[in-house]
């Protein structure tokens, strides 16, 4: 059964259904759904019945500046930029892969793969499983706090793997939007497609961020707060608490409608795991970028309870939302 998970009728008068394995969409176009400028949201239950959510009186969280996002997509919007929203960072597919540590960009072999941002090389060669892997360290670094000896500032790298070719060696100055490498499938892969990384270390240290014999590095954060999201496309970033104050892991957040990419659709947002990491800058448990904008009312499930809270969306701005039972 393919039960919907959220509706939404964007500002074209076009509605979209999220479902456990899509996005589909309807609008005047194909002679169905008239226009509508509201924004709704529906729970269902589990037999899949539509079942309307309570009213809610709580405020709406609203957008605020980004605080990092420094960087630009390692895959050019002219090849194919969306991340991968079955697999991304802290994800687990539902229980049945190990905690992810980066985002996918799904691309033929051969596309040219472009640092984020200026830095240096600092790996080039096979990692882990033989995967051909580029890492760059960047020059700027993250400060997330203030006062002499508090919260020191973070060595920032990203990390590419799986390319068919690298095209820099260790000590290259690289700049933003230089490719690099293309894409491939070497090491641990089962299609075309570049990996990344991005992490932030309190220590200059290459070994801690590449090494081929460790599946989880300690310094992963979710890229999806590092790079620009699309044109056009907000935020959004978390935390789900328990009664007794503690994270909430691989919990799933339901709500968000995105169209795409349709290929690998967007169903929910699921919060990271023991292997994953919080950003130094956000302390959050879960991020997704590249949001169209609008209203969204989002719901987790925390001991047996269901908890929503409802979020506004803003184009080039993050909306940071807390669950609580």
């Amino acid at each position: 059964m393919n039960r919907a998970r959220a509706l939404l009728v964007d500002s074209k008068g076009r509605f979209w259904v999220g479902t456990e394995q899509g996005v589909y969409r309807f609008g005047p176009e194909f002679g169905g759904w008239g226009p509508s400028d509201a924004v709704t949201s529906v729970d269902f239950g589990p037999d899949g019945r539509a079942k309307h959510i309570p009213s809610m009186s709580g405020p709406i969280a609203t957008p605020r500046p980004v605080r990092h996002t420094w960087f630009r997509r390692p895959i050019a919007l002219t090849d194919q930029p969306f991340i991968d929203q079955t697999y991304r960072y802290g994800s687990t597919m539902g229980g049945y892969f190990q905690q992810h540590q980066g985002v996918e960009f799904n691309n033929a072999d051969g596309t040219p793969v472009h640092a984020i941002g200026d830095g240096v090389v600092v790996f080039s060669g096979p990692a882990e499983a033989g995967a051909n892997t580029v890492a760059i360290k960047h020059d700027r670094r993250l400060t997330p706090g203030r006062g002499p000896g508090v919260n020191p500032p973070f060595y920032v790298f990203s990390v590419y793997y799986h390319n068919t070719r690298l095209l820099v060696k260790v000590g290259d100055r690289v700049k933003s939007g230089d490719v690099i490498a293309l894409v491939g499938n070497t090491g641990r892969a089962t299609n075309d497609h570049l990996h990344l990384e991005v992490h932030a270390s309190p220590v200059d240290s290459v070994q801690l961020i590449v090494d081929p014999n460790e599946r989880y590095p300690r310094y992963t954060t979710n890229p999806e707060l590092w790079i620009e999201p699309l044109p056009g496309t907000g935020v959004v970033a978390g935390q789900v608490w328990d009664s007794k104050g503690q994270p909430v892991p691989q919990a799933r957040v339901y709500g968000l409608v995105k169209a795409e990419p349709q290929e690998t659709p967007y169903s929910y947002a699921e919060t990271y795991g023991q292997h994953n990491h919080p950003d130094p800058g956000y302390h959050e448990h879960f991020a997704v970028s590249d949001v169209p904008p609008g209203e969204y009312t989002l719901g987790v499930t925390i001991e047996g309870k269901k908890v929503y809270r409802r979020v506004r969306v803003n184009a080039g701005k993050v909306t940071w939302v807390e669950f609580r039972p």
